[in-house]
């Protein structure tokens, strides 16, 4: 057996048998996938943090991660080890028989997939409507080199019946427009609450200058010669002078009115 030193309490030795079993255990755990910790397969993914996992696990769990729990917007998916979030999407292995899914391994808007309500289960988006025969009303546009807009209809006949405007629309086009529709009524909604906030504004500001009037008037009625007139266009009617002295104004005051024409 080779002998070997100790040298100020530090065993050289033993720490690199530590650092060779560490180095082994990080190879072994290299070969494994971070999810199933099974040997990783042929068409393993390696994601931009470095983390392996073989395909069919990783796929499920982005699957889950999208529709089960929402996390992840469409090109993102989120590392199932360190959780780092990368804007890419899987590969498609046609041999591994698994789904092309919109925003997993597709970034063909056909292949969207929802939570059907009725069953909880997943499905395709274009499955849960009733295709027809018509003319999709969508419209591209787009500006020439002379800064011209031109207007070309979407040629697509296979089409869905939007529910709220009774349009049809293609399935590249379905969900473009419903979204559309839904940016249109909150738009909508809250322009009449912007309306109703300016009518409801505007009736206390003239309920407030009415009262304003009401007021005035009142103090007027108050602070005016309490005369009853006799003669002249005005007979009937209440002096208009300001009161100085026992309800009267000046005029009447110094008349000796008869106090029986006062109100």
């Amino acid at each position: 057996m080779t002998k070997y030193f100790i040298e100020d309490n530090i065993d050289f030795y033993k720490i690199l048998q530590q650092s060779l079993t560490e180095t082994t255990e990080y190879s072994v755990q290299e070969q494994l996938c971070l999810i199933s910790t099974v040997p990783l397969t042929e068409h393993y993914v390696r994601m931009d943090c470095g983390h392996a996992f073989n395909y069919i696990p990783l796929y499920n769990e982005i699957i889950k991660q999208k529709f089960r729990l929402k996390y992840n917007t469409t090109y993102v998916l989120q590392c199932p080890y360190c959780r780092a979030k990368h804007s890419n999407l899987l590969p498609y292995y046609p041999e591994l028989n698994v789904n092309l899914v919109y925003g997993v391994n597709t970034d063909d808007i056909f292949y969207k997939m929802v939570i059907d309500k009725r069953t909880s289960k997943l499905v395709y988006e274009n499955t849960l409507h009733y295709f027809l025969n018509g003319q999709c009303c969508y419209n591209y546009t787009h500006l020439d080199s002379d800064l011209e807009m031109h207007i070309t209809p979407c040629e697509n006949t296979c089409v869905i019946v939007h529910a709220e405007t009774s349009k049809m629309y293609c399935v590249l086009h379905i969900q473009e427009a419903k979204k559309l529709y839904r940016i249109q009524e909150k738009a909508k909604e809250k322009d009449a609450k912007q309306k109703k906030k300016a009518e409801e504004k505007q009736k206390i500001k003239e309920e407030k200058l009415k009262l304003k009037e009401d007021t005035k008037k009142i103090n007027m009625q108050h602070n005016r010669c309490g005369y009853m007139l006799t003669t002249g266009p005005n007979k009937g009617t209440q002096c208009k002078n300001k009161q100085l002295e026992n309800s009267l104004c000046k005029t009447h005051l110094s008349k000796g009115s008869n106090t029986e024409n006062k109100i």
